[in-house]
């Protein structure tokens, strides 16, 4: 019976979000178009290559892929030496999305490039539906959040270029970054929203934990994380709400306690001969 209830649920509210499903499809679409559309206008010319021009980052993100699918530690993406050292980038980002590849032994037979178009549009499609649920519950205006959504993914580059029109492909068509940060920043996000809002333990530990697993994914989703709820404990603070500010410590405590590991190998890095010369 529970699980009828859970599906009736999730039929309800496709129904009653199914606009921003159908923008998140139409915008994921016209982000990865690109690529979709590049070997048939190439035709004879198409050499197999299918990486959009992103510079130089999108190879990067790329190789570390590659050396994660080869059960490398991602030491050194550059060079054959020290592969299996400890990456000084800390991410985990490549083996997470991997591991399911490597499991199934699959990994061997699948080309990187295509393995991450399509989690790119995986990525893209989450992210549209998570910046919408972040601003709908804030605000409880469904138009306003399906406009935020469109805006921060598909227009970020009317503030970044200061141009309402531009000839360069969408950022969130790169492999990698920053749609992964983006995904478990928005989800953090929403869980926070949702604690603070219920004041329920179950979500305040939900939230801790997603504070936590940015710690592993990249260092600016992290630092952004902790100086909101810097900025939110001050405030409650001084609105005297301590309901609130003990949420925002635990939620931080918790959060600090999953990434401690991540805090204690950068440190220990740095501290090392290696660390100091980079």
């Amino acid at each position: 019976m529970k699980i009828f209830l859970l599906l009736k649920q999730v039929k309800n509210l496709l129904r009653e979000h199914y606009f921003i499903l159908v923008l998140g499809v139409f915008l994921t679409f016209l982000i990865l178009s690109p690529v979709i559309f590049f070997p048939l206008v190439a035709k004879d010319s198409y050499q197999g290559i299918n990486i959009a021009h992103f510079g130089t980052d999108a190879h990067l993100y790329l190789t570390r892929a590659q050396e994660a699918m080869e059960g490398h530690n991602l030491g050194n993406e550059f060079l054959a030496e020290g592969k299996d050292k400890v990456d000084s980038r800390f991410m985990y980002n490549e083996k997470i999305l991997i591991a399911p590849l490597r499991f199934l032994g699959i990994s061997n037979y699948l080309d990187v490039v295509t393995i991450y178009h399509i989690y790119n549009a995986l990525g893209v499609f989450i992210l549209v539906l998570l910046v919408y649920f972040f601003v709908w519950q804030l605000s409880g205006d469904k138009l306003l959040a399906a406009a935020a959504a469109v805006f921060a993914i598909g227009g970020y580059h009317i503030i970044y270029n200061k141009a309402l029109f531009y000839s360069d492909f969408n950022i969130y068509g790169r492999a990698m970054f920053p749609y992964v940060s983006s995904l478990v920043f928005f989800t953090y996000l929403n869980l926070l929203v949702k604690s603070l809002k219920t004041k329920k333990i179950f979500y305040t530990v939900l939230t801790g934990a997603g504070l936590g697993l940015l710690f592993y994914v990249y260092f600016f989703a992290w630092s952004f994380a902790l100086a909101l709820n810097g900025a939110l404990f001050i405030l409650y603070a001084v609105k005297k709400d301590y309901q609130q500010v003990k949420n925002i410590f635990t939620v931080t405590a918790l959060g600090v306690l999953i990434g401690s590991y991540y805090l204690i190998q950068m440190a220990l890095f740095f501290s090392s001969a290696v660390g100091k010369q980079s």
